[in-house]
Formats: C-alpha cells, sequence, structure tokens
C-alpha cells in the first residue's frame, strides 16, 4: 500500500526501512523474511530470478502440503534480492522481517518457524498457521505475551518488523532476555511511535506448554480467539486494497474513512455469519457503492442478512434490493 503514498513519501519510508536493516547487519544480527511461493506469482519465481538462496520448503502435516511450503531467505547476502524485499514484499504485507543474533543461522530459523507452522488447535484439530503474516503478528503476538509463551514461541527472535494498516506505519515487535514482549507502531514518516503492549505486562501461566522440540504446537483457546481477529483484519486490509486502488490519490483522512467503513462491514458479516471472503468483498462493495441507501434502510438490510439462508443467497437478495430501491429513486 505504499503506493498510496506520493513519491517523496514512498522513498522516505523506503529509507528508513533500508537504515532499519543496515543499523542491524551493522550488529551482525541476521534478518530473515519468510515467503509463500503459492501466495503470489512474483514470489514464486522470485529466488529462481534473482539467483537468491533460500531454504527447501518444510513439510506441513504431511506431503499433500508441501506446494504452500514456506521458503525462507537472509537479507544482507544477495543486493538484487534485498531490494526485491524493500521495493515490493514488505510493504506489500508479503512477509515480515525476523531478526536474531549473530548465533542463530539458518537452519535454526527454519527450524523454528516449520514448528511453528505445524498448529494443533486446544480441540485438536490440525491447522496449518501463518504466524509470519502481518495480520497475524498483530493480534498473534499479543495473545503469546498473555499466555506467557513468547519467549519459548520465538525465542529466537530479538525483534520483528513487518507493514501497518496505514502506509508508512510498521509494527516494531521486541522481545527481552525474560521474553517479555515490546510492540510498537511506528511511523516511518514521521518517527512517532506508540507503544500496543508494554515491556512485563502481566500474563498468566498456561496451562499448554510449548515445547520447541516437537512437531507440532498447540495453539491454547485464548491464542485461538486472536486468531480470528487476525483474519477479521486480513479481510479488511485485503478489501480496503481493492477499493483503495480504484481511487485516484486518496488523502490520508479519505484512506481512515474507508478503513472504517470497511471495519464496520465486515463485523456485521461475522455477525450475520457471512465468512466466504469473495462474499464479505462484494457485499462491502455494495455498501460502499451506496451508502446513502444503505444508511436510510439499514434495519431492512440487516433482516435480508439475517435470513435463514446460505451466504450466497443473502447477498443476492441484498443486491436485488438495493438495485430496486436505486431504480425506483
Amino acid at each position: 500500500m505504499l503506493n498510496l503514498l506520493n513519491e517523496e513519501q514512498q522513498q522516505i519510508a523506503k529509507d528508513k526501512l533500508v537504515q532499519m536493516i543496515d543499523d542491524f547487519l551493522a550488529q551482525n544480527k541476521h534478518i530473515y523474511v519468510v515467503l509463500e511461493p503459492e501466495l503470489n506469482d512474483e514470489i514464486k519465481h522470485i529466488f529462481m530470478r534473482l539467483n537468491a538462496d533460500y531454504s527447501e520448503p518444510f513439510l506441513l502435516f504431511d506431503t499433500q502440503f508441501e506446494q504452500v511450503g514456506s521458503r525462507i531467505a537472509q537479507l544482507g547476502i544477495n543486493q538484487k534480492f534485498d531490494n526485491w524485499i524493500i521495493e515490493k514484499a514488505f510493504f506489500e504485507r508479503w512477509t515480515a522481517l525476523f531478526v536474531t543474533n549473530e548465533t542463530v543461522q539458518l537452519d535454526t530459523f527454519v527450524q523454528q518457524i516449520a514448528y511453528l507452522c505445524n498448529a494443533i488447535t486446544f480441540e485438536h484439530l490440525p491447522v496449518i498457521f501463518r504466524c509470519y503474516t502481518p495480520t497475524i503478528l498483530n493480534e498473534w503476538l499479543g495473545a503469546l505475551q498473555q499466555d506467557n509463551l513468547s519467549q519459548s514461541a520465538l525465542g529466537c527472535c530479538s525483534e520483528i518488523i513487518y507493514a501497518g494498516d496505514i502506509p508508512g506505519n510498521i509494527g516494531y515487535s521486541q522481545f527481552d532476555q525474560n521474553g517479555d514482549l515490546t510492540i510498537k507502531i511506528k511511523n516511518l514518516l514521521t518517527n512517532e511511535e506508540s507503544i500496543k503492549i508494554p515491556p512485563n505486562s502481566p500474563s498468566s501461566t498456561s496451562e499448554n506448554e510449548v515445547h520447541t522440540h516437537s512437531t507440532k504446537w498447540l495453539i491454547t483457546e485464548n491464542q485461538q480467539a486472536s486468531l480470528q481477529q487476525a483474519r477479521m483484519k486480513y479481510v479488511v486490509h485485503k478489501i480496503r486494497q481493492e477499493i483503495l486502488l480504484t481511487m485516484e490519490q486518496p488523502s490520508l483522512e479519505e484512506i481512515i474513512d474507508i478503513h472504517k467503513r470497511i471495519i464496520y462491514l465486515i463485523n456485521l458479516c461475522f455477525q450475520s455469519q457471512i465468512l466466504d471472503t469473495f462474499l464479505m468483498s462484494e457485499l462491502t462493495k455494495l455498501y460502499i457503492y451506496n451508502i446513502e441507501i444503505w444508511d436510510k434502510y439499514q434495519n431492512q438490510i440487516r433482516d435480508i442478512l439475517q435470513l435463514n439462508e446460505p451466504e450466497e443467497s443473502r447477498v443476492d437478495k441484498l443486491g436485488t434490493f438495493l438495485r430496486n430501491i436505486e431504480r425506483n429513486k
């Protein structure tokens, strides 16, 4: 979403990110990125095109998931690859930067991420856990802290950096030696910072201990609840990106307004048990482009969305309802 900023602002944000990376490398720290080759065609072919080294994809539960196994690469080795991460992947929220100390090698980091991706819910159902996706990190790191699990789960990391919801913002998470976590939101354009989770925040001891040598990791009930919020935020980001890219140079005020409206609509979708991502997107567009009608007939609209019918049928009926009103104006 960096392209929503003007050219000067984009360059400032990129330069600040480069400076952060250079500072870590100067301290002999390692910086890793985790990318899914199936997420985007450009990611799928990037390693071959730039002749960059990467880890082979690790298996998730069994061989049927091999094609979606993550590739992990290190920054500071291949300049072309580093430039692509900075110019494209990071600000498009395709990856996060995981910073480790000088004693952590690639194999160690890959083992840690592979372990975290092989997760079992508290109902003992297997899931592929995208723990490195920025929208997941935003919620999950806080849930780790609450369950007193951050040191065990990501003890090899000293910092994690990922792009925020607002262009120019980054999430900057730091672990201390005790595993306590501080999450800061930093604006690369202004250097303003706000702390989301203060260090040494109260946490409860979890009954479900994390064992980093296990092949699968048990996600707690608290963490699973956080992932529901993470999915909601992922859908908000995805739909917001689709809408904003149709607008010509929207202002920050317009971006925030669209963001708030999408949050309202996605919350309504979850309340109405409309959970298909495509239908959520279509419903959001119906709302954004019919705001005045929606506000006037919101009670009737809620009734339609909460009918005891399949998701697609309710969305179709709402679209017909809105078109009929527009036609009769």
